[in-house]
């Protein structure tokens, strides 16, 4: 195919050399050679062979309105907009058929200002010309102006009366398609069917019953359009008495009732109805598969597609989504590969397998997979491959989507958006989520709630209260989900709970709710605040106390010291501790140097989960906090002897678009040497500002020297050393780690950031530490 250049060149040609004009155009007699060629353009054009049809509209010495009718009736099935235009506007005599074909290619292009344009300058208009602007129009959910057409039309057809029904049904304007309905009696099956499937649609099953029962006479789209709109709102009695009752049945009543069976749970009765099915086709199969699918019976789907005789691209997809949601991802990238044919549904579904199982490289490497192969990206592709960018905070390839989605349109909706403003935050990049942010044209919301969760998980309080205060300005109500996240912030700042009243009125607190304001109070040190909200639950708000709350709060007193409060709230609980519970007082001990308890704590977690990992070595950490060696050793063989393995820790940057990962003393970087001597040459400049080494820290038995080396190595360091080396100065030093940054690495960030006058963004397991001038955003607590 010709590159679309030349093709507009060539369009520009044919507007200056203009053949003789033969047949229907200037004679009697027909051309029967201009006819046959004629005939040979349109089939070479529903083809999709443009440039054939285009060398034989060059070659001809005679063409007649039909010959240019042709090619413009191609371009316009072919998406070639461009070229219709350049055409139409070198036609000798265009006719109605012309105006029409160009009309309807503007139309359907979304080009509806130039098809306003066209159809005023239009010379006569027909019933067809009408029809177009009704519909195009409708398409766009633009009623009013689809009516305005359907007004002025000097004379209505039956497609003029039906285009205007669908109009209203369509957008959801089901009065307003009712009185239309009502105002003549000339309706056709398909003008009742259409009424009664909007009724449906919106879910107004009585009217719909009142329609059908007034049909003057029903066809099996009549029956199939009940039968289908009981099943899908779950009323199987109703969809069966009607389905039995049906004088005439087809594939698709049969579909509707296993569909119906199947959404419903009903799966013995789904494969009664399908088994008994006449005639079954794709769909049904399919039906039939997705409820396997559905209740995650992935071997009785597998045995059905194995026996379908007629499978399509949906069989292949059901399929795939079924091993992706079951987390067989090998089955599902087998089915993958195997496919004859793959459409933008296939790709994101892989891609969503992936993406949600943690394979962030296979979920690159297969998007980059659907580029080579021109796939088009839909939304849940892009939503997918963003995600996985927030995951491993791949900024450099989140802003290359940021671009392609702004190409393909999608940055402007709240799906897609909302995915990029995630994946700025996750990236610690809170300047180009605002500028997203700021930038979408529609937000919901979801887009509110991202904007201020964050800023908030950022430590940046104040601006997600403007952001907060900016979204009360607007349409969009607050959820609960948003009022939790306020009242979260509320806490960090250190404001009053209750916010003149306003928030108490809006909704009831809820389990969920008490859960984010006990957290905040814990991760914030407000213990007063904390204990009062805890036992106004009850007594202010009815709200009773479950066991997620006792956590928060366990956890609450024991950050604050508070170890013997801790315990005589678990002995008072109206409910055994969990291990959640004992975890978070053997972390409490840890951090107030409480062997004792903290063993105690210890063994209850053992009991109730033996292979919890980190248990085990937060417990060892306090024994040698204590210098208890030999019983920090013992929990270490306790660990080999149960088959308990510690989660290793490594962090890992983004520069230049590559991810470069890193382990504690890592010695397989390419550039490992060059690293090591920036970091001992940083380390001699923080001493001279003060810095000293946590050796407490360190949870070997080895010499003070020795303890010094093992913590300048640690993975986030040598991250943030690789970082300032090639990262150019003004750009933030953004690095990921999978566990939560020590306390001496915490320490020697605040450090650097003075020193090398750069910002380092952190972001651990728990939260995001933005490092700058000395200072951290969490205040030191985390």
């Amino acid at each position: 195919m010709l590159p679309s250049r030349h093709l507009r060149a060539a369009a520009r040609q044919r507007s200056h050399r203009r053949p003789a004009i033969a047949g229907d155009a200037c004679s009697s007699k027909p051309d029967v050679e201009v006819i046959w060629r004629n005939k040979a353009i349109t089939a070479h054009m529903r083809a999709g062979r443009v440039p054939d049809a285009e060398r034989l509209f060059d070659a001809m010495p005679r063409r007649s309105t039909s010959t240019y009718n042709a090619m413009l009736a191609g371009y316009a099935a072919n998406g070639r907009l461009p070229l219709a235009r350049a055409l139409f506007r070198s036609i000798p005599s265009p006719d109605a058929f012309s105006y029409n074909t160009f009309l309807h290619s503007l139309a359907v292009s979304s080009s509806l200002a130039d098809a306003r344009a066209l159809f005023e300058e239009m010379p006569v208009k027909d019933s067809v010309s009408y029809n177009v602007m009704i519909s195009s129009h409708a398409n766009h959910g633009l009623v009013s102006l689809s009516r305005h057409y359907f007004d002025l039309a000097p004379q209505k057809d039956a497609v003029s009366w039906n285009g205007m029904l669908a109009a209203y049904v369509r957008n959801g304007r089901i009065r307003e398609a009712r009185n239309l309905f009502d105002s003549r009696t000339e309706w056709d099956a398909i003008s009742w069917n259409a009424l009664m499937a909007g009724y449906v649609q919106w879910g107004q099953m009585a009217e719909a019953l009142e329609m059908f029962n007034r049909m003057p006479q029903r066809d099996v789209v009549s029956w199939n359009t009940m039968v289908s709109g009981y099943a899908r709102r779950g009323d199987m009695v109703e969809a069966r008495r009607l389905f039995d009752a049906a004088p005439v049945r087809d594939v698709f009543t049969w579909t509707a009732v296993v569909s119906g069976y199947a959404q419903n749970g009903m799966l013995e009765e789904a494969r009664r109805v399908f088994d008994a099915m006449p005639e079954k086709n794709a769909v049904s199969w399919n039906a039939m598969m997705a409820a396997y699918v559905q209740q995650r019976m992935m071997e009785e789907a597998k045995e059905l597609f194995d026996v379908m005789p007629c499978r399509d691209v949906a069989s292949w997809n059901t399929m795939l989504t079924g091993y992706a949601q079951a987390g067989m991802l090998e089955e599902a990238r087998a089915i993958f590969d195997m496919m004859p044919q793959k459409d933008a549904v296939s790709w994101a579904a892989m891609l969503a397998a992936y993406s949600q199982g943690g394979f962030s490289e296979e979920t690159l490497q297969l998007f980059k997979e659907m580029g080579r192969c021109g796939e088009w990206v839909n939304r849940s592709a892009f939503a997918c491959v963003l995600s996985t960018c927030a995951d491993i905070a791949a900024l450099e390839c989140g802003m290359q989507l940021h671009g392609r989605l702004i190409k393909a349109g999608y940055g402007v909706g709240c799906f897609v958006g909302n995915a990029l403003l995630a994946m700025y935050f996750k990236c610690g990049n809170m300047e180009d989520a605002r500028k997203a942010f700021e930038e979408m044209e529609e937000k919901d919301v979801i887009s509110w709630n991202t904007m201020i969760a964050g800023y908030a998980r950022h430590g940046f309080g104040t601006e997600a209260l403007e952001v907060f205060d900016k979204m009360r300005t607007t349409s969009t109500k607050p959820d609960a989900i948003t009022l939790v996240r306020f009242f979260v912030l509320e806490r960090c700042l250190f404001k009053s709970i209750f916010v003149s009243g306003m928030l108490s009125s809006v909704f009831k607190y809820n389990n969920v709710d008490w859960v984010g304001v006990l957290a905040a109070c814990s991760h914030s040190g407000l213990v007063e605040k904390g204990i009062s909200y805890f036992y106004s639950m009850h007594c202010n708000f009815g709200v009773t106390a479950k066991p997620e709350h006792y956590t928060c709060m366990i956890d609450l007193l024991g950050r604050a010291g508070r170890l013997d409060e801790a315990l005589n709230l678990m002995k008072d609980m109206p409910f055994e501790p969990d291990s959640t519970m004992w975890g978070a007082l053997l972390g409490a001990s840890r951090i107030h140097r409480n062997s004792e308890l903290g063993r105690r704590a210890a063994e209850k977690v053992f009991e109730l989960e033996p292979e919890n990992a980190g248990m085990y070595v937060l417990l060892s950490n306090i024994y040698a906090s204590y210098g208890k060696w030999r019983d920090a050793d013992n929990m270490r063989t306790m660990m080999h002897e149960r088959g308990v393995k510690k989660v290793p820790g490594f962090s890992w940057i983004e520069v230049q678009n590559k991810i470069h990962t890193f382990s504690v003393s890592d010695s397989m970087h390419p550039e490992k040497e060059d690293i090591y001597a920036f970091l001992e040459y940083l380390d001699i400049r923080m001493k001279k500002a003060g810095y000293v080494s946590a050796t407490d820290m360190v949870l070997h038995d080895v010499e003070e020297e020795e303890k010094e080396h093992m913590l300048k190595y640690h993975s986030e360091k040598l991250a943030v050393a690789y970082g300032i080396l090639k990262i150019p100065p003004g750009r933030p030093i953004r690095v990921i780690k999978n566990l939560r940054v020590c306390g001496d690495c915490h320490t020697a960030f605040k450090y650097i950031s003075a020193i090398e006058g750069r910002l380092v963004i952190l972001r651990d397991s728990n939260r995001f530490h933005h490092f700058r001038d000395g200072s951290c955003s969490c205040g030191d607590y985390w």
